[in-house]
């Protein structure tokens, strides 16, 4: 296992060491696409099916097998959190450009995690030191970027050989009323009508996003990809594809991949 040495080139005064100098009353800001980070997501069934996905992915693998992990696009930190409680021995980095999406000192952190840490950033101008991570994931982030296929090839970069990805990312059209009927017939069915009242006043912020997301994908704002297409850009950033997937309702891609590990030389004779 590597060395617990800083990771990122820039120290970055969003970075947990002690407090932060992260505004308690900052508003929730949209990202450069308009983008706000979604909250109360859970509550969504196709987005449950993802995080379960990825829970059962990462029990999969060797405990000891990651050092470093770096959670991109972060969001609210269902990811980021898991991967803290399946890698206590780890340092997991939740990298996320929203100051909204951070918490301001670690009492504000549901399930604190000592092996957490938080970092506000742009990830497309985000630096980390070549070979520094053993995994990054990174789930519904890349089709806000404007280049998101240089940012797959920077996390080859950033790998250790033999690390890994998981990577979900939006790709098809999304239809905000289709969605939300999609999430009260769910809810109805499995809560009854009290509870899904309640959901659906918390899932507002969902609905509301969903439509932006439509309107940006309208104007051609969004990277839009075909499963294919997706599976492509990962092999073609260096890696090893492990196993692919649609997702959420057929509108995501999941891929599971792997940076490929050094060819050893060939003894002398």
């Amino acid at each position: 296992m590597k060395s617990a040495s800083p990771v990122f080139d820039n120290s970055y005064p969003g970075e947990w060491s002690g407090k932060t100098n992260l505004a308690e009353s900052a508003p929730r800001q949209r990202d450069s696409h308009g983008l706000l980070p979604l909250e109360g997501t859970v509550n969504d069934p196709a987005y449950r099916e993802i995080l379960a996905d990825y829970e059962k992915e990462l029990k999969s693998w060797p405990c000891g097998s990651v050092d470093r992990l770096a959670d991109l696009g972060a969001g609210v930190r269902h990811f980021s959190r898991f991967a803290a409680r399946q890698f206590p021995g780890a340092q997991i980095l939740h990298v996320e450009p929203h100051a909204t999406a951070i918490p301001h000192d670690p009492s504000q952190v549901e399930e604190p995690a000592p092996n957490l840490r938080f970092l506000q950033a742009d990830l497309e101008r985000l630096t980390v030191k070549p070979e520094s991570l053993s995994a990054v994931v990174s789930v519904h982030a890349l089709f806000r970027l404007k280049m998101p296929q240089v940012l797959l090839r920077k996390m080859h970069s950033w790998l250790q050989p033999g690390g890994r990805i998981y990577l979900c990312d939006v790709g098809r059209p999304i239809h905000a009323g289709e969605w939300r009927n999609f999430i009260l017939k769910s809810s109805l069915r499995s809560e009854g009508w009290r509870k899904t009242l309640e959901l659906m006043t918390r899932n507002r912020a969902i609905y509301d996003e969903h439509k932006h997301i439509a309107k940006l994908q309208k104007h051609g704002r969004c990277w839009m990809h075909s499963h294919e297409t997706f599976v492509e850009a990962v092999r073609s950033a260096g890696f090893e594809v492990l196993r692919h997937r649609t997702i959420y309702r057929g509108c995501s891609d999941l891929v599971v991949a792997m940076k490929p590990l050094t060819t050893p030389l060939s003894p002398l004779p």
